[in-house]
């Protein structure tokens, strides 16, 4: 009986203590130097308020999207913008009211003005908003930011942080949904691609599936030819396949040695998505360009569309572009 009670008196101790645990007052300057790191590590820095509703309610999706990525080097900072007073008497009850897991700060800023436009020059540092950035200029090239002055859908966050990770270096293509229209016209999921062949269209009763379109390059990134979400990622055997659909369509990527996403991914149209083969990797034999990577690319469309796609249906994308 004394040891139960010992036990509870210890337990008892230990949760007073880490509810007695004080919540971070940071500077700017000291938030700058946290998600500044050149690390490969993408930050996803969602400014707040414990008194705002709209804030309070984006947390589960904010912790859902940081769970998913937990593994890809992604980071969840919650910072708030409540007052001094609210600071010392209500956010931590309302952290652990809401079960608020990730890590969380205070600004410590009286001068919002200074502080908002350091970090966004069209930001007020009022309105809630979230700020994502990867910092590592060896792993994409320079510093990749996004800043979102409203709240965001689970689509547009999840299409942030991947841009951010993997960014696209075509940024004056704009988006061009697959869609049942006439004459439309994608990007080649290469840099400098060429089109190798276009396999003839294989006729089904309940879709009508374009031919297989072959594209070689130099370079084995494969990109993003439309925004949309991956619906599968498999694996024959051989290599990797992945699906992605936007609306009635979805495009099929095969020959991929390794894939940048995940299922249920939001992706944009130029992000790199994966990397290719070299040589086309089938039945254990290269039979397409030994000496170039090779991707297959094969476009459904649901909505009783015909036609088969050739060269003329692609933008390719030039390397300095």
């Amino acid at each position: 009986m004394i040891i139960k009670l010992v036990f509870v008196f210890i337990l008892n101790g230990l949760a007073l203590q880490a509810n007695s645990q004080q919540i971070d007052k940071w500077k700017l300057s000291d938030l700058m130097k946290y998600y500044s790191k050149n690390n490969d590590t993408t930050y996803v820095v969602n400014f707040w308020r414990a008194t705002s509703k709209p804030s309070l309610d984006q947390m589960p999706l904010l912790h859902s999207i940081a769970k998913s990525f937990e593994d890809r080097k992604v980071k969840l900072l919650l910072v708030s913008l409540d007052t001094k007073k609210v600071y010392e008497t209500t956010l931590k009850n309302v952290i652990e009211k809401r079960r608020i897991k990730a890590q969380v700060v205070w600004l410590d800023e009286a001068n919002v003005n200074a502080f908002s436009s350091e970090i966004d020059s069209n930001w007020d540092g009022v309105t809630a908003a979230t700020l994502i950035i990867n910092s590592n200029v060896l792993s994409v090239g320079k510093e990749r930011r996004f800043f979102f002055k409203e709240h965001l859908t689970e689509e547009e966050l999840t299409a942030a942080i991947l841009n951010a990770r993997f960014p696209s270096p075509y940024p004056k293509y704009k988006h061009r949904y697959i869609s049942p229209t006439a004459n439309p016209f994608f990007l080649t999921p290469f840099v400098n691609a060429a089109i190798y062949r276009c396999l003839e269209m294989i006729k089904d009763p309940l879709i009508n599936r374009c031919g297989v379109t072959y594209f070689t390059s130099s370079q084995k990134q494969v990109y993003n030819m439309c925004s949309g979400r991956v619906e599968w990622i498999g694996n024959n055997g051989i290599y990797n396949v992945m699906s992605v659909r936007k609306d009635s369509a979805s495009i099929l990527y095969y020959n991929l040695e390794k894939v940048f996403v995940n299922r249920n991914d939001s992706i944009i149209e130029g992000q790199i998505i994966g990397e290719a083969y070299k040589g086309l990797h089938d039945r254990g034999s290269n039979i397409y360009h030994k000496d170039e990577y090779v991707t297959g690319v094969d476009m459904t469309f649901m909505d009783n569309y015909q036609k088969r796609l050739d060269k003329k249906d692609f933008i390719i994308r030039k390397k300095d572009e």
